[in-house]
């Protein structure tokens, strides 16, 4: 089988978006009768979602797709394929609103796809086809629909709506999509939307007796062209109409290949994909792709696991194929933002569910503006013309305006360093936290610093909001850095239980990517550095060099705490600093206590002038691993050491957001000598704390 090695291709990114409104089943159950358990356990449905009068299939693909495009770039993006069965014209592609949405290249060809449910599938072989044509080019896949039946009618408990975006490409980093597949047709009526008809029509019971006989045709065709053993698959991604079908058909699976029907054995292969499904609803195309989001947002490490896809439309044709998970995957998941997705959803009552599945636009022609309901970041804004008028909604635009000059401006300074600047590294970061770029409160910075072992790095930081939200656990569900057992991972996590958290800050990388956070407190609230050293995952270096602080009346004056994920250190930043501090003959002797080397007479008339300081620590050393003073300055021409040319060229040269330059530069010392950090802030805000 193939898969694995050089000639892997696959799902390298996933993403998938849903609607602004929900109509749980228990308010469906209210208004007609129905035990509601009819539908939380007959069919395995809480709630569906349901789309404003302002949103579409095109609005949702937009939504799910935009996060992709925004992590890898477009330039590799050559084709997008639309498979939809809710199509928004008989003649032009939806991709192609998509590609207008997105501001992908003009080079780039769209196509839209229909075979009922099944699109999605035909649409990720024709973009692996693609892929093996051309290795360096990435296909953007799409599934998105809205699932519609007439009020009243058995099949409205099953409706549903959402988008799924992947990125296929060589060398996937989630999913190797394996040969063969297996693959049925068959010519049968269970399903269809004629059309002049706006909803589906159905037989349910022939629609289940057609779906349960694609399973046979696909594993029969899947087996004879040599494909894994039942055994083999950890985990089965069906096709959900609703969520119980999933395991009614791989009950049948199961009696078809004569294994046991062990409800515990189906549970653990099937539960974990329908978590979404359960609350979204059916989705048509996106449904199978939506439950393998599901699988790798909340199955426990699935790495080198097989995975068995049962894709199914009805009419009909059906595909069983297999996927392996790849080394690593956990990393690029969207999980939180998957959740978040589901949860910002608005609960409606059932008059306006009613309400919104009854709205229609005019057919005459005219200016027919929709009402303005979403709060995502693409809206249908109307008709006019007979002509579909879709726009960015004014909000999420400046967002994405924020973004895209911040990179700008990013590109520009790691230039003036001969740093390369990688999109892969500095757009998923960036757009992970555009909310917080648009703030007019936020600062941003660059940073360098001399010596060999800095060259070639431009650090960028920001401060992020809400303060509410948990940024190392927002970094870890956009695929910003991986979940590690090592007591880094919690110590964010302990620090907020412990105490009182201002705001935060972001550090990154243009080469490196994620780096770290910073945890504020407010400056009229310092911490006893003794109350921090106590966390159980703080490094024990800071509890064993408590009274070295103590003794310099820093004890009591913890500003700031920076956590660095890669490197595994820990920064703790004092303020209000006894001038004490910063006199030559305290740094020597604070120095020699420590074990750093003696400071050149430059380091001494530079930490005169500084305003602040910090220690780094890390878990694998009793010792303080640096030590760094900070000053602050609007002029560093006349800063008296060697810097090398490139950074010259950048302090002359960086961006700056207006105003007067600000800068800040570290003297840091460490036991392998002293090298100095010069930092510009490209946005600055008066009362924002100073720190290095």
């Amino acid at each position: 089988m193939s898969g694995a090695g050089e000639t892997a291709i696959g799902v390298h990114d996933l993403s998938f978006a849903t609607t602004q409104f929900v109509l749980t089943h228990a308010t469906l159950a209210a208004e007609n009768g129905t035990d509601v358990a009819k539908y939380h356990a007959g069919i395995g449905q809480r709630s569906m979602s349901v789309p404003a009068a302002d949103e579409d299939i095109v609005t949702m693909a937009a939504a799910a797709a935009a996060p992709i495009v925004s992590r890898h770039g477009a330039d590799r993006i050559r084709t997008v394929v639309f498979a939809t069965e809710t199509s928004v014209d008989q003649a032009k592609a939806a991709g192609i609103h998509v590609h207008s949405l997105l501001g992908l290249p003009s080079a780039t060809r769209v196509v839209e796809l229909k075979q009922a449910c099944y699109g999605a599938t035909a649409a990720l072989q024709f973009a692996i086809g693609l892929v093996h044509r051309d290795r360096s080019q990435q296909v953007l896949v799409i599934a998105g629909d809205v699932s519609k039946y007439d009020l009243g009618n058995p099949g409205e408990a099953t409706q549903g709506a959402a988008a799924v975006a992947m990125l296929v490409s060589a060398d996937p980093a989630l999913v190797r999509i394996e040969d063969p597949s297996g693959v049925f047709t068959a010519d049968i009526n269970d399903f269809w939307r004629p059309n002049y008809r706006t909803t589906a029509l159905v037989d349910g019971q022939e629609s289940i007796s057609a779906y349960l006989q694609a399973v046979e045709g696909t594993w029969k065709d899947y087996t004879e062209q040599g494909g894994r053993a039942l055994g083999e698959f950890s985990a089965f991604c069906y096709h959900q109409p609703f969520t119980k079908m999933a395991y009614k058909a791989h009950r049948h699976l199961l009696r078809h290949c004569g294994h046991d029907t062990d409800e515990g054995g189906i549970a653990r292969s099937l539960a974990r994909t329908t978590t979404y499904n359960t609350d979204v609803g059916n989705s048509y195309t996106a449904s199978v792709y939506l439950a393998l989001a599901a699988l790798l947002d909340h199955a426990d490490d699935l790495t080198g696991e097989a995975i068995g896809f049962l894709s199914y439309g009805s009419g009909s044709v059906a595909e069983f194929f297999a996927g392996t998970v790849v080394p690593g995957y956990r990393a690029h998941l969207r999980s939180q933002t998957h959740r978040d997705a589901i949860a910002r959803r608005q609960n409606i009552d059932y008059a306006t569910y009613r309400e919104l599945h009854e709205h229609s636009f005019p057919v005459d022609g005219g200016d027919h503006p929709a009402p303005r309901e979403t709060t995502g970041p693409y809206r249908l804004a109307g008709l006019s013309g007979h002509k579909r008028i879709y726009e960015r909604v004014g909000g999420h635009m400046s967002t994405t305006a924020e973004v895209a000059e911040l990179y700008s401006v990013i590109e520009e300074s790691a230039r003036l360093l001969g740093v390369p600047c990688s999109p892969e590294k500095v757009l998923p970061v960036l757009t992970a936290y555009g909310d917080a770029l648009a703030q007019d409160a936020t600062v941003v910075a660059f940073r360098v610093a001399t010596g060999v072992r800095h060259v070639g790095e431009l650090d960028c930081r920001f401060t992020t909001h809400p303060k509410d939200r948990d940024p190392y656990a927002f970094a870890l569900s956009n695929g910003l850095t991986e979940q590690t057992q090592h007591p880094v991972g919690a110590l964010l996590s302990e620090l907020q239980g412990r105490c009182p958290i201002d705001s935060y800050g972001i550090d990154f990388g243009v080469v490196g990517g994620f780096k770290k956070v910073y945890a504020f407190f407010t400056p009229d609230d310092l911490q006893q550095l003794s109350k921090i050293a106590d966390l159980p995952s703080m490094p024990r270096s800071l509890a064993a060099n408590a009274d070295f602080f103590a003794r310099h009346g820093l004890d009591d004056r913890v500003g700031v705490i920076g956590v660095d994920y890669p490197h595994r250190t820990v920064n703790v930043y004092f303020n209000d600093v006894p001038a004490s501090c910063f006199e030559p003959n305290t740094i020597l002797s604070m120095l020699a206590e420590i074990g750093m080397a003696e400071p050149s007479e430059q380091m001494l008339k530079l930490s005169e002038n500084a305003f602040g300081l910090y220690a780094t620590l890390n878990w694998d050393s009793s010792k303080i691993e640096r030590i760094c003073f900070a000053v602050t300055t609007t002029d560093l021409a006349s800063l008296p050491v060697h810097i090398e040319p490139e950074i010259e060229q950048f302090v002359r040269s960086v961006p700056h957001g207006g105003g007067d330059r600000k800068f800040v530069y570290g003297v840091a010392l460490a036991p392998e000598g002293e090298y100095y950090k010069i930092e510009s802030h490209y946005k600055w805000q008066p009362g924002a704390m100073d720190f290095i």
